[in-house]
């Protein structure tokens, strides 16, 4: 330390004055600024020592009443740090190696004082040499201590190991091992990893000794430790990089049990294991309660058509005799009170399809307008017994939208009926407005207002619940399942809209449904006229089809009786068969233009009977109908599946039935006259009534050359390809879009043979090769654009056809 750096003060102890000032003169000479204060006796001493910014003490050696070390002493206990230099005019050699050992730091004769300034000096650079020391000392044990009861204290294991031995352990990882720490000294690492994580282990262990312990992110590794192979298993998940130990490379590594996480995951593992398996179980037994319920209500609904069957069929038969007038009237009776039994069932099996998600939306284009007044047209009747006004609020203009006319019909006829069962005076409304035109798809809100008796407000949110009614009584008097309703809600949730009411007692009531639906494609006359009315058909299956022979088999003798008279009425023969293998045995001994099949027969039921047709020689080819109480959705899928055309559900409506038998045995001449032997080619007949230049991919000339010419035959087969087939390339179009492969199939197969029929040969060629390509297994997407192509040319040929 220079003499300018000096601070503090210089304590003198010295009873000579003149001393004193010598040493202060000589000390500033030096260039030693610092102040000098002197003290002469023991009681200054004493007064001086209290004060601690004393740099350095220059003492004489003799001091009146005080000897040196009692002064030094003295110093030693209020300031041991303070050096002290003894300043003597005369000090043995020995006398001052007592004092060095003493503890004073230096001494001087006064007759040299040249070595004063030195000697502070060295004894203040000793000063701070011990103090830097004694600083450092304490710094480095507070850090052990501080570094000690951080490793003690630590929640997570701790571990230092080299050459894969551990070297120190703190206590959390022995505790982890539920050991102490000397039970882990000198174990191998290795011998802690359960033996299925080693090769992990080995190969992480590898990884860490390539990091160093500074870098930022040290891959972790989660593996099960154990002390011995009787202790259980921990899962601990650890951390290590390299770092130097003791001049030595080792792993340090920290460790985390997380053996209470993987407990609690192994539990909430086991415990969805135990969801997912009550899941498969509850799902299991909803499957069968719904198998079940299925069951019931598809033998429900056979058990109850078949008799309603015999019902409505001996009625039929009845009325279309000549009947006395009281006679009439219970005929009709009977017939209406059958009617509504089968409203009941239709829709109690609505309901379960709907519950079920197995009702469908068929897409149709229909005219708003005339959906109301065919629900108008429905209730006319009892509205006008009643002396009800019934009143259609319609459109200025024609509405035309795309949805299910049916199940829109069947949710508004709902209201309308119960508007007008209801209702003993006044009128009923129906009207539908759209809530806003600029949405796609739009919102529209029907509506059926009465001026009925009023339903209490308390009632109202039970009434759309399954069987349900506000009244109890309401069933006595006026009958119904409570069903209609429910079944309203549920397919206006179907079209993505609502169903509610609003009513007070003595006011009316206006119940509503709301419903989604797009914008629709303007028909045609003769597209909305498709289906040409009862007496008609009857009409044109006498004149076309009479004298065909058509194969019954049913089991049951009345419902057979009934279809067979139906059948004979129409100016068909008809052979009839008890069960399945009767009917192959008829089949087989003589040909028949039409099949009409039960399902549930003895012996060999419909399905099992059907595939066994289809492999007789006249099989392919023949049409065979469904005629079944079975009513379901997979119902008919089996019957597709087994190979049948149509299917016609128990109890039969003789309109139905004499359509499906129009069209299937118009289907069939039509296929008997494309694949008749041809006999000498007759002239050219006249070319017939179609723009032949705007189709020239079709050929009518050689399709009436197949016909003899006979214009009227080809007539007939133009239009029931026109009927036929008229949704077709919508159809087609559809099947493509949704990747129904098979059913593309068997709708080209099905337009190979009747577009032909017609003349339409690029169509048929067409779809002959896409059904090839198709069941050789062609990838769908690959054949889209031919599909494409085909349904276009099918709107051109009927088109054409329909000129």
């Amino acid at each position: 330390m220079t003499p300018s750096a000096a601070t503090g003060r210089v304590l003198v102890v010295e009873d000579t004055e003149s001393d004193f000032l010598l040493l202060q003169a000589h000390l500033r000479s030096r260039g030693w600024a610092a102040p000098c204060h002197r003290v002469s006796n023991a009681d200054e001493l004493q007064a001086a020592l209290q004060q601690t910014d004393w740099q350095v003490v220059l003492a004489d050696y003799r001091l009146p009443g005080l000897s040196f070390e009692a002064m030094l002493q003295q110093v030693h206990d209020k300031l041991p740090d303070l050096p002290v230099i003894l300043v003597s005019g005369t000090v043995g050699e020995e006398s001052a190696v007592d004092l060095l050992r003493s503890g004073v730091a230096d001494f001087v004769l006064k007759d040299r004082l040249a070595r004063l300034v030195p000697a502070i000096e060295r004894s203040l650079a000793e000063l701070q040499r011990r103090r830097d020391a004694a600083a450092a000392a304490r710094a480095q044990a507070e850090s052990e201590a501080w570094s000690h009861a951080l490793l003690q204290t630590l929640a997570d294991g701790l571990f230092v190991a080299q050459d894969g031995q551990l070297v120190f352990v703190n206590p959390a990882l022995a505790q982890t091992l539920d050991c102490s720490p000397g039970e882990l000294g000198g174990r191998h690492l290795d011998s802690l990893v359960v033996p299925e994580h080693r090769a992990l282990w080995s190969s992480q262990v590898q990884h860490w000794m390539q990091l160093q312990a500074s870098d930022e992110a040290s891959p972790r590794l989660e593996v099960q430790l154990r002390l011995h192979d009787d202790a259980p298993a921990r899962w601990v998940e650890i951390a290590a990089a390299r770092f130097r130990f003791r001049d030595r490379a080792a792993l340090l590594g920290v460790v985390r049990d997380v053996d209470e996480r993987h407990r609690h995951l192994a539990e909430l593992l086991q415990y969805r294991q135990h969801l997912e398996t009550l899941v498969v179980e509850r799902t299991r037994k909803a499957e069968e309660a719904s198998r079940v319920k299925s069951a019931f209500l598809a033998n429900m609904s056979h058990e109850i058509r078949t008799p309603l069957q015999t019902v409505l069929g001996l009625t039929g038969l009845m009325q279309r005799e000549p009947l006395a007038p009281p006679q009439a009237r219970r005929m009709t009776q009977i017939d209406a009170a059958a009617r509504h039994l089968l409203q009941v069932l239709d829709s109690i099996l609505d309901l379960s399809k709907i519950e079920a998600d197995q009702l469908k939306l068929e897409l149709q284009d229909f005219e708003l307008g005339a959906l109301l007044e065919q629900v108008r047209a429905l209730v006319a009747e009892q509205a006008r017994a009643k002396g009800l006004v019934l009143r259609v609020e319609a459109l200025d203009t024609a509405l035309w939208l795309r949805g299910d006319p049916t199940r829109l019909r069947q949710a508004l006829l709902n209201y309308a009926s119960n508007a007008v069962k209801f209702t003993e005076a006044g009128g009923v409304r129906l009207r539908a407005v759209p809530l806003d035109e600029t949405l796609q798809p739009m919102v529209l809100r029907f509506e059926v207002q009465d001026t009925g008796p009023g339903i209490p407000s308390q009632d109202l949110p039970r009434l759309f619940d399954a069987f349900e009614q506000a009244d109890s009584s309401t069933t006595r008097r006026h009958g119904g399942t409570g069903l209609g309703l429910a079944i309203t809600r549920r397919l206006a949730q179907l079209m993505g809209g609502e169903a509610g009411a609003r009513s007070q007692p003595g006011q009316g009531s206006v119940f509503w449904f709301t419903a989604r639906l797009e914008r629709g494609r303007p028909l045609s006359d003769a597209e909305q006229n498709d289906e040409p009315d009862a007496a008609a058909v009857e009409a044109q299956l006498r004149q076309r089809h009479a004298g065909a022979r058509v194969l019954l088999a049913e089991d049951h003798a009345v419902n057979r009786e009934v279809a067979v008279a139906l059948l004979n009425s129409v100016g068909l023969q008809v052979d009839c068969a008890h069960n399945g293998h009767e009917a192959l045995a008829l089949a087989a001994q003589r040909p028949y233009e039409l099949v009409l099949m039960d399902m549930q027969m003895p012996g060999l039921d419909g399905l099992a009977a059907t595939r066994a047709l289809r492999e007789l020689p006249n099989g392919p080819g023949l049409p065979i109908l469904a005629l079944t109480a079975n009513a379901f959705a997979d119902d008919r899928e089996a019957c597709r599946a087994a190979g049948m055309d149509g299917f016609i559900a128990k109890p039969v409506r003789p309109a139905r039935l004499f359509s499906q038998l129009l069209h299937w045995l118009d289907a069939a001449d039509a296929s008997r006259s494309v694949h008749a032997p041809q006999g000498t080619p007759l002239p050219d007949p006249a070319p017939p009534p179609v723009d032949i230049a705007a189709a020239p991919d079709t050929d009518f000339s050689r399709a009436l050359q197949r016909l003899r010419g006979d214009q009227a035959a080809m007539d007939r087969i133009r239009r029931v390809f026109a009927r036929t087939h008229a949704g077709d390339a919508l159809r087609l179009r559809e099947l493509l879009a949704q990747d129904r492969g098979p059913e593309l199939a068997e709708l080209l197969h099905t337009l190979k043979s009747s577009a032909a029929a017609v003349g339409g040969q690029a169509v048929a060629t067409e779809a002959g090769d896409l059904e090839r390509a198709l069941k050789s297994g062609l990838a769908l997407p690959r054949l889209a654009p031919r599909m494409q192509a085909l349904a276009d040319k099918l709107d051109e040929l009927l088109a054409v056809v329909r000129a």
